[in-house]
């Protein structure tokens, strides 16, 4: 116990973070600065004490959480300061929410909690709507609630991020160390993923699920214990009210990442992933969501005011190039999975900040997209590396070949025009990149690919503005 009140992120930390939280509710008064406080210090506290207690945990990993943490929850209260206050009449459980998605979700938490003064809305966030109600019944109706509790999903698969590059790359305590506080680093400079956390939509608990399985199906590589399958479970009930069609993803994890010592745990590791295949088959068979083929449609082509509307000329430029890809064969679509891939990569491109207004001001942060590129930049090179000696570890390559697979198969299906898809997939991807940098940044043949890369998207991002603007 006295290590852990001696822990300079706590120590410090958590009174200056609740100081820091309560100045953000007070300067855009919305939300209620007592329950973003209060559930600042107590998601904060259970987070710093599980990180602590992790053997490669290192200070500067808890400051990078605590500095996440407080930067969301400023987000939050900046975010509901827009939906209650400006837009609003104050209320905190009446937020005026112009995004779809959001008003969906927070209608039906409402309606599934006794308010008849709401309009139910069976589509796109219906299950969702459902997890937030469930919160709503627990913790009360303020607007900020459901947002923290994103928030916290996003610190929660950040944390896991470094956890689970430290299972996949091994090394001593300080090569561990390294792996998983860059691994952090990574994932908390993802924009897009972590400024999601801000709003009411589900892509941070989605990550923090699959981040769950990933780190649970890399313990399970060892031994199958309680622990782990528990976390399955948890993450499968999670999935169940996000985005049911996830289920195949997490038995994809759960196969692929097996590697059990012993006849026995391949038998339970078989049967785990077996059975989230089952419950999405009978999904599917029971109509209990949506197929996945109803998602390709002629609409899906034009990208939706999630990342490039076509009022800003985005949707007319993708439509110019390419206006029938749901239209196109399937071999034809399978060619252009490059083109549609490198779509949904360069998305939300940095300057069409503007629109991102409808979910909340500090979506506009979602278009840094600079980080994400140099993201991607480690991950071609990671990739174009395994090809000479000094190869990745193999339950390395083997999560960054499903989530490579996962993050195309979206493009594919979408014809890469949404790209928060590829946002549950953060923890999936980013343990190669650190990877790539610990390891390789001292090649010369890494100096020569981050010039080529940096000028190729220079090159890239000024045709795109020309031909969106």
């Amino acid at each position: 116990m006295n290590g852990i009140t001696a822990y300079p992120p706590l120590r410090y930390g958590f009174p200056a973070g609740i100081c820091l939280t309560g100045m953000a509710a007070l300067i855009w008064p919305g939300a209620s600065a007592a329950a973003l406080c209060i559930g600042w210090a107590v998601l904060y506290l259970l987070l710093i004490a599980s990180y602590r207690n992790a053997s490669w945990s290192c200070t500067p990993g808890g400051w990078l959480l605590w500095g996440a943490s407080v930067a969301l929850w400023t987000g939050i209260a900046v975010n509901c300061h827009y939906y209650i206050t400006v837009l609003g009449s104050g209320d905190a459980s009446a937020p005026v929410l112009m995004n779809l998605d959001s008003w969906s979700a927070w209608n039906n938490a409402l309606f599934d909690n006794g308010r008849r003064d709401v309009m139910p809305c069976p589509w796109p966030a219906q299950d969702y709507g459902h997890l937030v109600g469930m919160l709503v019944y627990v913790f009360g109706d303020d607007f900020s609630i459901p947002l923290m509790f994103n928030s916290f999903c996003a610190l929660v698969t950040v944390a896991l991020t470094g956890a689970i590059a430290v299972r996949c790359a091994g090394g001593d305590l300080a090569q561990r160390r390294s792996m998983g506080l860059t691994s952090m680093v990574l994932a908390a400079s993802m924009c897009y993923f972590m400024v999601s956390g801000t709003i009411l939509i589900k892509d941070c608990p989605l990550a923090c699920a699959i981040a769950l399985t990933a780190w649970a199906s890399l313990r399970m590589r060892d031994r199958v214990s309680v622990l782990p399958v528990l976390a399955i479970i948890v993450a499968a009930a999670g999935i169940f009210y996000l985005r049911k069609n996830y289920m195949l993803v997490l038995a994809a994890i759960v196969f692929v990442m097996q590697r059990p010592s012993s006849r026995r745990d391949l038998m339970a590791s078989c049967a785990i992933a077996l059975s989230l295949f089952g419950i999405w088959l009978y999904m599917q068979l029971a109509n209990s969501t949506v197929p996945i083929g109803s998602y390709i449609s002629l609409e899906s082509s034009i990208p939706d005011e999630g990342d490039d509307n076509s009022n800003y000329g985005h949707g007319a430029a993708y439509t110019e190039v390419l206006n029938s890809y749901m239209m196109l064969p399937m071999w034809q679509r399978v060619l252009l999975v490059p083109v549609v891939t490198a779509i949904q990569f360069l998305i939300p491109l940095p300057w069409s900040w503007s629109k991102y207004l409808i979910f909340g001001p500090c979506m506009a942060l979602a278009h840094f997209s600079f980080c994400r590129y140099a993201a991607g930049a480690l991950l071609l090179y990671f990739a174009g590396r395994q090809f000479r000696r000094g190869r990745a570890p193999h339950p390395l390559l083997m999560l960054t070949a499903t989530g490579a697979m996962l993050y195309m198969a979206s493009a594919f299906t979408f014809g890469g025009t949404i790209a928060r898809y590829g946002i549950p997939l953060v923890a999936l991807l980013i343990p190669a990149a650190a990877y790539t940098w610990l390891r390789y940044r001292h090649e010369r043949s890494f100096r020569i690919w981050c010039a080529v890369f940096a000028t190729g998207m220079a090159v890239a991002l000024t045709l795109a503005y020309i031909a969106t603007t």
